[in-house]
């Protein structure tokens, strides 16, 4: 009988050691891909007001995403996981920071572009971005 509590006690132990190093690994991937947006011009911006922090909860997290404004394609990365902060950067941006060179695959983005247009165009109408402040200013 005790054996077998030990024997339990040490695949719990076991599997907690496991689950902090899946969780430092994930934390680890964040922190890099926050790096490299910045590296690729992407602009960091915190959520520093109760407005920005509300609408950047909504966002997909810690997924590179597509957007569309007024015609223009926006990419964003939103993290109210761990840092609160928005990057926001354009198809040069996400080029860099994908490493593409400027004219490679541009046929193919085009052709994405235009299969999740439909999609994107409503994402706009029913998400509030004006606590990031005015348009323009930053995107």
């Amino acid at each position: 009988m005790k054996k077998n509590i030990v024997t339990f006690v040490a695949v719990l132990i076991g599997m907690g050691m496991g689950l902090v190093s899946c969780a430092s690994v994930a934390e680890s991937n964040v922190r890099s891909t926050q790096r490299e947006l910045g590296r690729a011009g992407f602009k960091k911006m915190e959520a520093d007001t109760p407005e920005k922090l509300a609408h950047l909860k909504k966002l997909k997290q810690l997924v590179l995403t597509k957007r569309y404004r007024d015609g223009k394609l926006f990419y964003y990365y939103a993290d109210a996981v761990a840092s609160n902060t928005l990057y926001v950067g354009r198809l040069n941006n996400f080029q860099k920071y994908q490493g593409l060179d400027l004219h490679q695959n541009t046929a193919d983005l085009h052709h994405q572009e235009a299969v999740n247009e439909a999609v994107n165009l409503n994402m706009w109408a029913t998400e509030s971005w004006s606590a990031w402040g005015p348009y323009g200013g930053w995107w």
